[in-house]
């Protein structure tokens, strides 16, 4: 959380909030694109240059000495004994539980961070919508059971989605009030007609 001032010149606690819903799910058959579905708790871990980054972005590519980096950014993507580079080959296909494979051989796992509760996710701190880092610790869920990874797809960006459901929201919630203010009105008329002499 930060502190600001409000317009009255009163420093108050803001705390940003996040929407964890997983964005619209997109095939690419790219063998480096990866989605992981883990209920929306789910993360890729990279290496920053101090510290560990987390992203659901799954949009992978080698750099020239064959380390598996992040499009965006170009941060090394760790597997569990840390960067991973792949060897020369011809496929390369992942397991659901992240497993990668060159040409049939196993390398290493892709590094997953499913954490146990939205509410300890909200202490996270956003480098820029799409590489968060921790503040403070948060409790995980270990095992390829709580997540699956699928190769050749992304999820896109779900900020579209939240503001169109909360725009519909909106429309509902405000279509409600009308039509309870037209029979308020209408039953106030009434009743004023009726009292009349």
């Amino acid at each position: 959380n930060t502190r600001k001032k409000d317009e009255d010149g009163y420093e108050i606690d803001y705390f940003p909030f996040y929407r964890w819903r997983v964005g619209p799910f997109v095939e690419t058959n790219k063998e480096l694109d990866f989605f992981i579905d883990a209920n929306s708790r789910g993360f890729f871990v990279v290496q920053f240059p101090n510290s560990l980054g987390f992203t659901r972005d799954g949009r992978f590519r080698l750099d020239p000495n064959r380390r598996l980096i992040t499009l965006s950014g170009r941060y090394p993507v760790l597997g569990e004994e840390g960067e991973i580079v792949l060897p020369e080959g011809e496929d390369v296909l992942v397991s659901r539980s992240g497993l990668i494979f060159v040409d049939g051989q196993p390398v290493t796992r892709l590094k997953v961070a499913v954490f146990k509760s939205f509410k300890d996710m909200q202490t996270m701190d956003s480098l820029n919508g799409n590489f968060f880092i921790l503040t403070e610790d948060i409790e995980t869920v270990d095992g390829p059971e709580h997540y699956a990874v699928i190769q050749g797809a992304l999820e896109e960006n779900n900020v579209m989605k939240a503001i169109t459901g909360d725009i519909l929201m909106a429309k509902n919630a405000y279509d409600a009030n009308a039509k309870t203010a037209h029979l308020i009105n209408r039953a106030l008329s009434t009743a004023a007609g009726i009292s009349a002499p």
